[in-house]
């Protein structure tokens, strides 16, 4: 596989991660980044005059989206968290009371 064709895959499985993210498929994810890591070692092993700038910087531009969005599912994450303890407490000071 060329560095062009390579770098064409990874922009293919990030494009997926952005999909599976909006699922918040997180089993999948794991999946898929495990398949893009060595295609994008492989995309960038040539020397930087061969490698397609546009792809590159569409490539750069679909990972930064993919860190905002699992800094936004890490947030929502915690707060599901939060919510679910606060429950669990009222729960118990519910329970307590009925004794």
């Amino acid at each position: 596989m060329t560095n062009q064709d390579a770098l064409t895959m990874a922009i293919s499985l990030t494009d997926e991660i952005m999909t599976v993210l909006d699922d918040q498929n997180l089993d999948r994810l794991a999946e898929l980044e495990a398949k893009r890591e060595p295609i994008i070692r492989q995309a960038f092993e040539q020397s930087i005059q061969q490698i397609d700038h546009i792809k590159a910087m569409h490539l750069q531009n679909l990972n930064k989206k993919v860190i905002e969005r699992l800094f936004t599912l890490k947030q929502s994450v915690q707060q599901q968290k939060q919510h679910v303890s606060h429950a669990t407490k009222a729960t118990q000071a519910y329970q307590g009371n009925q004794l």
